[in-house]
Order: C-alpha cells, then structure tokens, then sequence
C-alpha cells in the first residue's frame, strides 16, 4: 500500500514539474489602434528553452488555432509582427497594431508536448479606435455626404447627421460656434431656418470608456433667401440682366416691287433701349 501511494506522489510531482510552465504576457494597459504592443512567451520551473516553444493566434473565421514563426509565410497572416527569442522568453512585437489583423486571443505552445495543458492561457488582445468622423445631410430620402459647407434655403427645414466606426458604440455632440448650447445626439435638426441659423456647426464623438480618444468635424451652413419669379426685386442680383430684344422685318427684293416679302429674307433683332440707356442719354444730355 505505502508503494503505491509513493508511486503516486511521484506521478504528480511529475506531471506539476511539466505542465502548467508556460505563461503569456501583453499590456497593461488599454490598447489604442496603431500603438506598439509587445506579448512574452516565459519559461518557469521547466526544461524548455525558447527553441522549443512557439506564439499560436486563434482564428475566428477558421474556427483554430495557427502558429506564428519567423517565416514570412506565417506573418502573411498578421503583418507588422517581429519574433525575437532569447534565453528565457520569446517575445512577439506587433508594429502599428490594427484592429482587423492583430486583435484576438494568443498563447504559447510548446513544440514536444502534446496534452491539453502544454499551452499557457490565451491572452486576450482588444483594441480600442475610432475613425474619422464623417457628416451627411439628410433632411431629404437621399444621403449626401457634406465636405466643408452646406446651403440652405430661408425657411426650409434642414437634418444633418455625423457617423464613425469605433470599437465601442461612441457619444455624439453637436454645438455651433459662438454658442453655450450642446445637442447629445449624432444628428441636428434645424425647423424653418433663419439668417441667424448660418454659421458653423461642429460633431464630437467621444469613446464611451476611453474619453482620451474622440474625433471632431466642423461644417458651415450658409442660408441663401427663398426667391421666385414673382419677387424679382428680392432676388434680382440672383439672375443676371439680359437686353429686351424685338424682331424687325428686313426688306427684300419683292418688298420693292410691291410684293411679299423674300424667301430668302433673315429677320433681324435690336435690343430695346432701357432703363441704363435713358440713364446714359440724361447724362450726356448735361454737357
């Protein structure tokens, strides 16, 4: 009986001093898209060196794992990614790291082992970022997106909207130049616009756990007055002026012997005298 039972401490003295010796660090602190991050593959209380164990990443769309070395065919996967190995770890550099190739879960893994536990725990890698924001109006069925200014007309009703992408849903603000107001929403809206409605516009978004990281735009609303046909002398310096001109008859050959007027015959126009011509005539008409 005491055999056996000294068989078995053996056993577990062995499997402890084989396992569970692999261990993955990252940051330790937030990750914003285009940092430097560098995880390491440590070694403690085992035989392995750093030759005999390698950096996996898991693969959301392959539904597995894959490793990670030094050959440019593995770094295909994951670009920006330097292995350096020394006596007691291996550590993995990642250069401008971007949320659509490096994030996920890593680990190390050692090469000779083939249980279950001859990995370390996965080490999860979020990183956090958020675009450029970008402004649209939409007051109408269609989206146009807006570059630098947007023009309104007197009385219309007028919705511009911001957006971006980010890792976390962000807050949205929109408050105009020279004002103490503040709009907590992602679109503004601007009922039967006013003169005093022009001027500029400017959308913050804010990431909701991380306030150091925010994006902002600025437009300008210019509102043009509402102008028709009827109210000419509100919006003549809107239509150039153009000379009135009248249609005479230019006389042919048959015209002088009494006849019709010749096939061939082209009409002629002239323009009209007005209003600056009989302003000019009164000024010569001084001298």
């Amino acid at each position: 009986m005491r055999g056996f039972i000294l068989f078995a401490i053996l056993v577990i003295a062995h499997a402890h001093s084989t396992t569970a010796t692999l261990v993955i660090k990252g940051p330790d602190k937030p990750v914003l898209e285009n940092d430097e991050v560098t995880l390491e593959c440590l070694l403690s209380d085992s035989e392995l060196n750093t030759s005999q164990v390698h950096f996996e990443k898991f693969s959301k769309y392959m539904n597995k794992w894959y490793r990670l070395e030094e050959e440019p065919i593995y770094r295909r996967c994951i670009p920006g990614v330097i292995l350096r190995r020394e006596v007691s770890q291996l550590l993995l550099s990642i250069h401008s790291i971007h949320s659509y190739f490096h994030q996920g879960l890593y680990r190390c893994v050692a090469d000779n082992a083939t249980a279950p536990d001859n990995s370390s725990q996965p080490l999860a890698i979020t990183i956090n970022y958020m675009r450029e924001l970008s402004v649209y109006d939409v007051s109408s069925s269609s989206r146009k997106f807006i570059k630098e200014n947007l023009l309104v007309t007197l009385g219309d009703d007028v919705e511009v909207e911001c957006s971006t992408t980010a890792s976390e849903a962000p807050q949205y603000f929109w408050q105009k130049y020279g004002e103490d107001w503040i709009v907590p929403s992602s679109k503004l809206r601007l009922k039967n616009v006013r003169m005093e409605d022009g001027g500029d516009y400017t959308c913050m978004a804010e990431h909701p756990t991380l306030s150091s990281l925010k994006r902002s735009s600025t437009i300008s609303i210019t509102v043009l007055p509402a102008c028709s046909v009827s109210d000419s002398p509100a919006c003549s310096h809107q239509r150039p002026s153009q000379p009135s001109l009248v249609q005479l008859h230019q006389p042919g050959v048959d015209d002088l012997r009494g006849g019709g007027g010749s096939p061939g015959a082209h009409p002629v126009y002239h323009r009209l005298p007005g209003p600056q011509d009989e302003a000019g005539q009164e000024h010569q008409g001084t001298h």
